[in-house]
């Protein structure tokens, strides 16, 4: 099945030796944020903004916190966890995990 994310077309297989983990679903949780134009509205209603020349973007602040949130985790040492994804950021159309 092919899904869209915002970085581009993503091909997503359905194994069947196994269960399936909560990210295994956000693919398909991303591609529904981008056909409704979920994402890009929830990132346009944010009053988020930096002054700091070392700012970060604020799709990167919005979207690690989504990440984590959808990842289920309740605390936000449990970020540190999604550093090491690549794929998730990249879906959402991110720089990075801050």
């Amino acid at each position: 099945m092919i899904l869209d994310s915002f970085s581009g077309p993503v091909l997503a297989r359905m194994g069947y030796r196994g269960g399936a983990d909560a990210a295994w679903q956000l693919p398909f949780f991303i591609d529904f944020l981008k056909a409704a134009g979920l994402f890009r509205r929830f990132r346009a209603d944010c009053p988020l903004r930096y002054r700091a020349r070392t700012r970060r973007k604020k799709r990167d602040v919005l979207g690690t916190a989504m990440l984590s949130m959808l990842s289920g985790h309740k605390r936000y040492a449990h970020i540190a966890a999604l550093r090491c994804d690549s794929v998730l950021p990249e879906l959402l159309g991110m720089n990075k995990i801050v």
